[in-house]
């Protein structure tokens, strides 16, 4: 089962030019973190404004996929 989540965060005024990296930075940590753990999703889509930093997770698994690990010694 998959539900949607929106992550936002709230900022001191950013600089115009801190907007465009805020949001690359934060889909690409979202995407990574989600990724490392097993946690399946459609898409991230950020949004930001000078007080806000937003991200929008479509259909994010509730469970992390299980994993199997075999270790001899």
């Amino acid at each position: 089962m998959t539900e949607n989540l929106l992550f936002e965060i709230g900022t001191e005024e950013l600089p115009p030019s801190s907007i465009i990296e805020a949001k690359q930075n934060l889909k690409i940590l979202l995407e990574n973190n989600l990724y490392s753990s097993r946690i399946g999703f459609v898409s991230v889509e950020t949004m930001a404004t000078p007080r806000r930093i937003a991200a929008f997770v479509k259909n994010l698994d509730e469970e992390q996929k299980s994993q199997e690990k075999i270790i001899t010694g």
